[in-house]
């Protein structure tokens, strides 16, 4: 049996998701053991290295609706694009957004996974796929939240999202998307 603690019960740990009987033997394990106290504090730091990316608008990520709304109960800037099904948006960062959102409408029911497969129009054959993002199939919608920092330095452009669900043992293509990205007009 190994001695030490994963690193998924330590993140379980530091989160506050392990329940009160974990959370003691946990306690008591990292009151004993180095490595594992070392991992933790490895954890922690990198926590706060990706909260403070995130806070600089420099991590492009797709979030749960509960992240969403923590943003906006701290009072966070945020402004929101919402796309219907297989639809676009004209959008812009204006320079007092903290954060931008893409609500994109999707059909989720019946989907086991989600990959988003990004194009930007200015980088030619250069596609990015994001897989397995998160998703909640009651919702219907998948929730993009773009690098801020850089999308405001960026020209006029178009953003295609291609929405390609897995389940029933096959990939297929639920939903595409435009944003159609202009710079701030002061």
């Amino acid at each position: 049996m190994n001695p030490h603690l994963d690193e998924d019960t330590l993140l379980a740990y530091w989160l506050g998701e392990t329940d009160d009987t974990r959370t003691e033997a946990i306690d008591l394990h990292l009151l004993g053991c180095d490595p594992c106290g070392r991992t933790l504090d490895e954890l922690v730091a990198l926590g706060d290295a990706v909260r403070r990316a995130f806070d600089a608008g420099l991590v492009h990520a797709f979030v749960g609706a509960p992240f969403v709304q923590r943003l906006i109960d701290e009072g966070r800037r945020v402004r929101e694009y919402r796309l219907a099904h297989n639809g676009s948006v004209n959008c812009s960062a204006a320079p007092e957004d903290e954060v931008l959102i893409a609500r994109i409408e999707a059909p989720l029911a019946n989907v086991e996974r989600v990959d988003a497969v990004l194009h930007v129009s200015f980088a030619d054959d250069a596609e990015y796929r994001a897989q397995d993002i998160p998703f909640d199939p009651a919702s219907g919608e998948i929730l993009m939240v773009p690098k801020i920092a850089i999308v405001r330095g960026l020209p006029a452009h178009v953003l295609t999202v291609r929405l390609v669900a897995h389940g029933e043992g096959r990939e297929r293509t639920i939903g595409e998307y435009r944003l159609n990205h202009s710079p701030w007009a002061a």
